[in-house]
Order: structure tokens, then C-alpha cells, then sequence
């Protein structure tokens, strides 16, 4: 049996076409899941103010400070089996201004902060870098992600540790 024929019986093979279509598929979800997230347009956090916000609603940016939980958390939101929290991203590591608001999602995968208890202090804060790698509040933090207008807020694709 050459190729030709074999790959003709393929073709002609419905199931077998279809479970070609799906791996191959797969294949392409999983390449793009481990593609690095490209950076934006790198802005100092204290040049993130509101009106910068709502003239560049949309625009992809990289800044860097130090993620935190607020005192309470009232920011969550679940749709389709997701939750996204919505925390802080300050200049410096014990909080303080400039803040910026940051949408994280929660889970236990890269870029996603993990689950909150119902009652919480600053440390319990613990989130995963691009890497995998966990994290919390006091390491410094290169985040990537969409600028929203809604309080002048970032919606968080990428967290990469910053020695």
C-alpha cells in the first residue's frame, strides 16, 4: 500500500477525518495556551491616571508594582464556571499610591490568584506568575494585560516576576 492510498482511505473515513480535525485542533489550543503573552506598551504605574484610562480604553500596556488584596473583598465576579476579583496594583509593597485596579482571574493555573478565605489578611494573598511559579504581595511584578475604563482598571493576561 503506497501513502496515496492510505492517505485517501483517511480522507475517505469520516471518523477518521473528524478525529484528525480534533487533534490536530488540540493541538493548536495547546500551542497557543503555551505561547508567552505578548507585552504591551510598557507605562510606570503612576502614569496610569483615569483620564489616560478613558482616552486609551482598550489599549494592551506592561507596567510593574506589587499585587494586593483590599481590606475586603467585594470586587468578585463569576460567569461561566470563571471568577475574576478585582484587586490592587501599587508601587510599592506595603500598598499606598499610585494604585492602579487589577481584574485577576482565580484558580490555580498561570496568571490567576488563588481563592481567598471568607476571612483574610494581606498574606494569604498568593498568585501564579507565567511560570507557574506561586507568588504574594511582596514580590514585585511585571503585568501585562487590557486597560479598562471602568475605574480605570487593568484586566490581567500575564504576571512575570521581576527580580
Amino acid at each position: 500500500m503506497n501513502d496515496k492510498t492510505l492517505w485517501r482511505r483517511i480522507l475517505d473515513n469520516r471518523a477518521l477525518m473528524m478525529l484528525l480535525i480534533v487533534l490536530v485542533s488540540l493541538l493548536i489550543g495547546l500551542v497557543i495556551y503555551l505561547l508567552p503573552v505578548p507585552e504591551g506598551r510598557y507605562m510606570p504605574l503612576a502614569e496610569l491616571s483615569s483620564e489616560f484610562c478613558s482616552d486609551h480604553e482598550g489599549l494592551r500596556i506592561t507596567t510593574e508594582g506589587y499585587l494586593h488584596a483590599p481590606e475586603v473583598m467585594t470586587g468578585c465576579v463569576r460567569r461561566t464556571g470563571d471568577t475574576t476579583c478585582v484587586i490592587l496594583l501599587t508601587a510599592n509593597p506595603d500598598g499606598g499610591s499610585p494604585a492602579i485596579r487589577a481584574a485577576i482571574e482565580v484558580g490555580e493555573r498561570r496568571n490567576q490568584m488563588e481563592a481567598l478565605p471568607g476571612v483574610y489578611t494581606s498574606d494569604d494573598l498568593a498568585f501564579r506568575d507565567s511560570s507557574g511559579q506561586v507568588l504574594g504581595q511582596t514580590d514585585r511584578v511585571r503585568v501585562t494585560g487590557i486597560l479598562d475604563n471602568t475605574n480605570c482598571r487593568i484586566s490581567i493576561k500575564a504576571i512575570n516576576s521581576v527580580p
